[in-house]
């Protein structure tokens, strides 16, 4: 089983050797380590299979500059990532952390993100300048200076990169599909929308997990109709468990990617386009490929987490649809903005186009 924990610093082990790397570039870490404790203060913790720390994460809200960045960073509250370590394992788990870091100043209604890190921690870099952190400035005051690296929440900083704006998104030039999919294959792909009832067991660590963006191979027709920057709201069909009006909800929003063909693919070409982010084996995707099962694919990024679910019951009678088909059905933009207040998602998180 693997998760994050939102633990005590006093109920961490810190004599793991995971924290090594940290005492050598921070050689008061120890120290600092010891003061959260007092504090009763809190950080996320990931576990592997064998109860080894693989991900540690410490967010902090700054209300005051700190002097020893430069140039100084805006005069309003800011989430700073304290603290940030990654076990790197060829499972994507970066983008998890960034997820969890985004959600975070989401939650608290945050606009600005900051990080200090050392240049030479060059592929955890990579993986926030790809999601819309830019260079800032440097931090001084210990033996090696770091580099600062901000982030912008505030939809008039977006630049129409899906990554870059991540996980911002516009409704300007988009239009918005309900997409449906299976209980079995939901919350592997969509860690952060587990619905109350069931296992975290499905949180593995694995790639489709924890990577950001994710694969979709499906069969519906209505695919074709759906372009680059799309809005798709994830509809988890019913478990059966109770009437669907209750048991489907969506859960999710996520922004298109790409569209692609299965047609347009060599075996080798989708296997290796498709193994990252789906939820399936080696052995079902090449039964997918040589079958063409499902011959359309998406990859679209993980953007939202609905707060609360918003059922298929809501759907009908509060934002008005009625779609002949539930698989993949079209949304309107006052619609999509009924679904954002019922799942309590911050709105902040959308750029409206023109027309609204």
């Amino acid at each position: 089983m693997s998760h994050f924990d939102y633990k005590s610093f006093d109920s961490i082990d810190l004599q793991s050797e995971f924290f090594d790397s940290l005492r050598d570039d921070y050689p008061a870490f120890d120290e600092w380590f010891a003061k959260k404790s007092i504090n009763q203060e809190k950080a996320y913790v990931l576990y592997n299979d064998n109860e080894q720390i693989t991900a540690f994460l410490y967010l902090k809200i700054e209300t005051e500059l700190d002097p020893l960045i430069s140039p100084p960073l805006p005069r309003e509250k800011v989430l700073k990532v304290g603290t940030l370590k990654i076990q790197a394992h060829g499972t994507r788990l970066g983008e998890r952390v960034i997820k969890k870091i985004m959600d975070n100043a989401t939650e608290r209604n945050i606009h600005t993100i900051y990080v200090t890190i050392f240049d030479k921690h060059e592929h955890l870099i990579s993986i926030l300048l790809k999601y819309g952190f830019r260079h800032w400035g440097i931090k001084s005051g210990a033996a090696e200076e770091e580099l600062v690296l901000v982030k912008s929440l505030d939809p008039v900083d977006m630049l129409g990169d899906i990554f870059h704006d991540y996980p911002l998104f516009s409704t300007e030039n988009s239009n918005c599909w309900g997409l449906s999919i299976y209980p079995k294959y939901h919350t592997k792909l969509f860690p952060d929308s587990i619905l109350k009832n069931e296992s975290y067991d499905l949180l593995s660590d694995i790639a489709p997990t924890n990577t950001i963006s994710k694969i979709y191979l499906s069969a519906m027709k209505c695919i074709n109709e759906m372009s680059q920057g799309d809005i798709v709201l994830i509809y988890r069909t019913s478990d059966n468990l109770g009437p669907a009006r209750y048991r489907s909800v969506v859960t999710s929003i996520c922004v298109l990617e790409e569209v692609s063909n299965i047609y347009s693919y060599t075996r080798e070409q989708f296997l290796s386009y498709c193994s990252k982010g789906s939820i399936f084996t080696l052995t079902e995707l090449e039964y997918f490929y040589n079958s063409k099962k499902y011959p359309f694919i998406l990859r679209m990024t993980y953007n939202i987490s609905l707060q609360k679910r918003v059922t298929n019951e809501q759907l009908q009678e509060v934002v008005g649809l009625s779609p002949a088909y539930w698989g993949c059905f079209s949304v309107t933009e006052s619609q999509l903005l009924k679904i954002l207040t019922l799942g309590e998602a911050n709105k902040s998180l959308v750029r409206l186009g023109s027309h609204a």
